[in-house]
């Protein structure tokens, strides 16, 4: 869905919640919304999902739940298998996780081999392995590392019946995640169109608290420096790197038919957890006071316990008309380079005006 650098937004702060208050109340806003406005009820509550499990069965954390075709854990199977880039990748910490796609949904090996491996690779995996499941071994590049017993135990693995399609991804977790869920979501696409009025709802929560990033060899907000976490020690005071990238914050995206509607989080209340988090993300005391001293100020008298959710109406409208562009919906949209072709906009101001206004501004030299 293509972004507009202007967009409108419904946000709702409240105090002395928790997450289950935000997400009654709005619920109860889009049920009443969606039978006044479309006359079609919607079912609450929605479901809901850890950022942890909406992965390991989706591989996205926005999962389009109005199909199946979760990846399914192939590790144990993968551990003891002669297959040693399986075998390797799991000794070596990585994660072997697979599609199972049913039979009824015809894939031929043009398919997989034109289609879906250039699809696994363009997110990042190194190669796409698959098996036409088979209790004599079955079809494909794995058939021969599934002979005998091995075919059994691998569709026990894999919960798959006899010429059903798996399909499997090894390597770093992100990585198997991204390529499964990029595939899930092309398959899901093509299997599984969308019925008109059908509307799937999920919230997605405890995301991860902080990011690490190699290049910069430091941390960053998941979310935003201002989320409050689930463990308010922080791991304590002498967390290591592991022990940091393991935390969860109190953040939460509402999420519909495979699209984010919006986002949210829990707030951190108290001083010195909003101090720590500051010098967890490398900013330091001194520059702590020049940027957020009003902050830290306020909150060291005392500040209930609050959070807050906004929806974006564009997107939403244009979801629920079914369009995949949130263009359609907005009166002005601007390219991608954000220019608004029916206003002309953005344009030079004339230098009388600026100077009514006290702005000085300096024109790059016209091409």
């Amino acid at each position: 869905m293509f972004r507009q650098p202007e967009f409108t937004q419904l946000d709702m702060e409240m105090s002395f919640v928790e997450e289950s208050d935000i997400f009654a109340t709005w619920e109860k806003v889009l049920q009443e919304t969606f039978r006044e406005a479309m006359g079609i009820e919607i079912q609450v509550p929605f479901q809901r999902l850890s950022w942890t499990e909406a992965m390991e069965r989706y591989g996205v954390d926005k999962p389009d739940l109005r199909f199946g075709l979760e990846l399914v854990e192939c590790g144990p199977w993968a551990a003891q298998s002669s297959f040693k880039v399986f075998a390797d990748c799991v000794a070596n910490g990585g994660r072997v996780k697979a599609l199972v796609v049913p039979k009824a949904l015809e894939l031929s090996r043009k398919d997989i081999e034109s289609g879906l491996e250039p699809l696994a690779k363009s997110a990042g995996a190194k190669g796409l392995a698959w098996w036409r499941c088979g209790k004599d071994g079955g079809v494909g590049p794995l058939a021969r590392f599934a002979a005998g017993e091995q075919a059994e135990a691998l569709m026990r693995q894999l919960g798959a019946e006899e010429g059903d399609l798996a399909v499997f991804v090894a390597d770093r977790q992100k990585v198997v995640w991204r390529a499964l869920g990029e595939l899930r979501n092309a398959l899901g696409k093509r299997f599984f169109p969308a019925k008109p009025g059908e509307f799937r709802f999920a919230w997605v929560t405890e995301f991860p608290l902080l990011e690490w990033d190699d290049e910069s060899a430091r941390f960053f907000s998941a979310h935003h420096p201002f989320t409050a976490p689930i463990d308010w020690s922080l791991g304590g005071q002498d967390a290591d790197k592991a022990k940091l990238e393991a935390l969860l914050s109190r953040a939460y995206d509402l999420v519909m038919n495979g699209w984010e509607l919006g986002s949210g989080s829990v707030r951190i209340h108290r001083s010195d957890v909003q101090q720590r988090i500051f010098t967890l993300l490398g900013i330091g005391p001194e520059e702590q006071q020049k940027k957020f001293s009003f902050l830290l100020e306020a909150l060291s008298f005392g500040a209930p316990p609050h959070a807050g959710f906004a929806v974006g109406l564009d997107r939403l409208s244009a979801l629920t008309l079914g369009l995949d562009n949130i263009r359609d919906v907005l009166a002005f949209p601007k390219t991608a380079s954000a220019t608004d072709l029916m206003c002309g906009a953005p344009s030079q101001v004339e230098a009388r005006q600026l100077e009514e206004v006290h702005v000085r501004s300096v024109l790059p030299p016209s091409k």
